[in-house]
């Protein structure tokens, strides 16, 4: 199925294309990481090298060469994720547009971020938070009329072969994910939908909805409010609990300055019954541009359980050399319980040609 959906994407572009006379670039980023140094409460001894910690070499190199071709009414875009024990992601798909500042189709795959138009982006996002990304294989559909404020996408996550075999019409129906959002001009942006984790398997399926609003009505500032709720697929697949989690994520820009504050509250119910918890996290983080530098702060507070006295502490100062897109950190995370830590040094230059 999934070679059957890529090659589809391939042949369909580039019979439009051959209307059309496309514009064709090439580019690559990478990025190498070293670090100086790094240690942890275990036993002490102080490392360096390749590595995000002894006995891993997840971090260096990274490069993401890309092709793609353009044109008024098609594009097909290629890029591959590689780090040096091999390819670890690979993009490919074609993009149509069907009806011109109206309706929009993609065919192929998204893998990494995928199409992030229904994801919070804000200046500090080390929470990860990948709530209203549409990634994987298949096919999207937006609908954006231009001059509308209003973008809506359905994405169908075609499985493979093995389930696609077995599953039942309504089965393969709850594969389908969907997003909305609308925007009210220098006030805010509404955005809400559904997500599916772990869609290859009867047993993984885990839908997810959200929603979240932007505020937009304040010169300098970026907040968002983001709620979303995981576990809507019954006591049959494999994940334990239903989670419900919120969060405010606010930075305010003062010329140089940036200053943010990033509240999360998480609540878990197991399916099976029983109690469930509650957990928090707060983060600090302030940066100051300086031209040729910049120098940032990142302070989180994480408690998973508040019936539980354990809380993790992270401390990142950190200093961006911004004519040489380098960068040297200092990473330093302490658990209450125990009094175990960890600390790292890693310094890592980014270059990019598109």
């Amino acid at each position: 199925m999934k070679k059957a959906v890529l090659i589809l994407a391939v042949l369909v572009v580039f019979s439009t294309l051959a209307f059309a006379a496309p514009n064709v670039g090439v580019g690559i980023w990478a990025r190498s990481t070293f670090q100086l140094a790094l240690s942890n409460s275990v036993d002490s001894k102080i490392y360096s090298g390749w590595s995000d910690k002894p006995g891993s070499d997840q971090w260096n190199p990274d490069y993401e060469p890309a092709v793609w071709f353009t044109s008024d009414s098609a594009d097909l875009n290629l890029g591959w994720i590689i780090r040096y024990w091999g390819i670890s992601t690979v993009n490919a798909y074609a993009t149509l547009r069907v009806v011109p500042d109206l309706l929009t189709v993609r065919f192929g795959l998204y893998s990494g971020n995928g199409l992030d138009t229904y994801r919070r982006t804000d200046n500090w996002d080390l929470n990860n938070n990948n709530t209203g990304r549409m990634a994987g294989q298949g096919i999207w559909i937006t609908l954006e009329p231009k001059d509308s404020n209003f973008s809506a996408t359905v994405f169908y996550q075609a499985p493979t072969w093995s389930v696609w075999d077995k599953w039942q019409v309504m089965q393969l129906a709850q594969l389908a994910e969907f997003a909305a959002a609308y925007t009210v001009p220098n006030t805010v942006k509404i955005t809400a939908g559904s997500n599916t984790v772990g869609s290859n398997g009867a047993t993984d399926l885990v839908r997810t909805i959200f929603g979240r609003v932007e505020v937009l009505a304040v010169s300098g500032l970026t907040a968002f409010v983001d709620v979303s709720y995981d576990g809507l697929e019954g006591t049959t697949n494999t994940v334990a609990n239903s989670n419900l989690n919120a969060f405010l994520s606010a930075w305010y820009q003062m010329d140089a300055l940036q200053i943010g504050l990033i509240p999360t509250l998480s609540m878990a119910t197991p399916k099976s019954g029983g109690a469930g918890t509650m957990g928090w996290s707060a983060q600090l983080g302030v940066v100051y541009n300086l031209g040729d530098f910049t120098p940032q702060l990142g302070v989180k507070v994480t408690q998973a359980n508040t019936t539980a006295s354990n809380m993790d502490i992270n401390v990142t100062p950190q200093i961006n050399f911004n004519k040489f897109n380098a960068h040297l950190a200092f990473s330093f995370d302490y658990h209450t319980t125990g009094g175990a830590y960890e600390w790292k040094i890693p310094v890592w230059v980014d270059s990019s040609f598109w």
